[in-house]
């Protein structure tokens, strides 16, 4: 069975590594100057923390295709995908979620769950696809 802290460092690393990789890119054509190099090692290490955070959550929602199917699968990437924004928003542009909510964090909040619900039915069923491979090799 795969571990809490597994599914957390399954989400950081999908949100870490891309990143990293941007960032490596941007130092590559010189678009970021040395002294934005410790800003966005904070950024990388934001995403990281957001990207552990969203596996936990995940891992905390997997039970519900025992009683849900497919749809707790949909809600639970629903639910991983609108924290995630909220995240983002909180810690890149708070004023998304304020004066700017209207026109800018509604929109993508509900961008957010049609991805959400598409993605957490289609991931979720892959996932436990291998988990159930996994276990079996056992």
């Amino acid at each position: 069975m795969v571990k809490w802290w597994q599914f957390g460092l399954i989400g950081m690393l999908a949100l870490f590594l891309p990143t990293i990789v941007s960032f490596i890119s941007a130092i590559n054509r010189h678009n970021v100057p040395a002294e934005e190099w410790g800003k966005a090692a904070g950024v990388a290490a934001a995403v990281a923390g957001m990207g552990f955070l969203c596996g936990l959550i995940a891992w905390a929602g997997q039970r519900l295709h025992t009683y849900l199917g497919m749809l707790g699968d949909a809600l639970v990437g629903a639910i991983v995908m609108l924290v995630y924004l909220t995240c983002c928003m909180l810690l890149f542009e708070p004023e998304l979620l304020n004066e700017k909510f209207s026109i800018g964090g509604l929109p993508m909040y509900c961008m957010g769950a049609v991805i959400g619900l598409a993605g957490g039915a289609k991931v979720g069923y892959d996932l436990r696809k291998w988990i159930q491979k996994q276990s079996a090799t056992e």
